[in-house]
């Protein structure tokens, strides 16, 4: 990522994290693909893939991007409450998985907070995509939107229902009928969602932020991963450059 000081002037940093990543290798098979391009008139053009549709976007307010692997942030759930489902008004936790997707209620959503997330004030972020990790084979019609919890340092889901929070402007729709294997599965495209974030007056190194996926289409079609509670390894993990 890049650092912008008041004065306008850039400056780079790395950062070197080491993660602990179950040896299993990446198998997705249902990605989103939204890129956009940062311009001095700070407007973004999202393209996609034939299966997913952004809902909308929010353009960068910065000017400069780095390449590939420079800036390098991955942080993943670190407690058994920071991975949660939703029905209504019932909060769901403490089980084994969370599922995305619709369940039996009108209104349903998966909460996932990550905690001390290194991404300084200032950074303009290149890319964010979310890993989740399938316990077995699964095929069926998922439909989602990505939002984020529109908060500097997001809370905890047990002070307040996730789906009581305000949600970022930015947000990424998925709809996709494909057969995932077991193993992890990435959703891409959240880098607007992540920049909303952090642009944000109160965030600091080392806060903590939320996505909230709502899930739509119909009932009972929802895929399960691979909870906290079950194995921290496999917990929810989001990529951040």
């Amino acid at each position: 990522y890049t650092l912008r000081n008041g004065s306008g002037e850039e400056s780079t940093a790395r950062v070197s994290v080491t993660v602990s990543i179950s040896d299993e290798t990446p198998k997705p098979t249902a990605t989103l693909a939204s890129t956009a391009t940062a311009t001095a008139t700070a407007t973004a053009t999202p393209t996609m893939t034939a299966t997913a549709t952004v809902v909308s976007t929010l353009a960068p307010t910065a000017t400069a991007t780095l390449p590939a692997g420079i800036g390098l942030e991955v942080v993943q759930v670190n407690s058994a409450s920071d991975d949660v489902n939703q029905e209504e008004v019932l909060l769901i936790d403490g089980n084994p998985f969370i599922w995305a997707g619709r369940g039996n209620a009108a209104s349903t959503l998966t909460g996932l907070r990550f905690n001390a997330v290194d991404v300084p004030a200032g950074a303009v972020i290149t890319d964010a995509y979310l890993e989740l990790y399938s316990p077995a084979d699964q095929w069926i019609q998922l439909d989602l939107i990505f939002r984020g919890d529109l908060s500097a340092n997001s809370q905890p889901f047990s002070s307040s229902l996730p789906g009581s929070r305000p949600r970022t402007f930015a947000a990424v729709g998925y709809s996709a009928n494909v057969y995932n294997i077991t193993g992890w599965v990435s959703f891409s495209g959240l880098t607007g969602i992540v920049q909303e974030i952090v642009n944000q007056s109160g965030w600091t190194s080392g806060n903590s932020l939320a996505l909230l996926i709502d899930g739509l289409g119909s009932d009972w079609a929802r895929k399960f991963y691979v909870a906290y509670e079950l194995n921290p390894l496999q917990a929810a993990r989001l990529v951040i450059r």
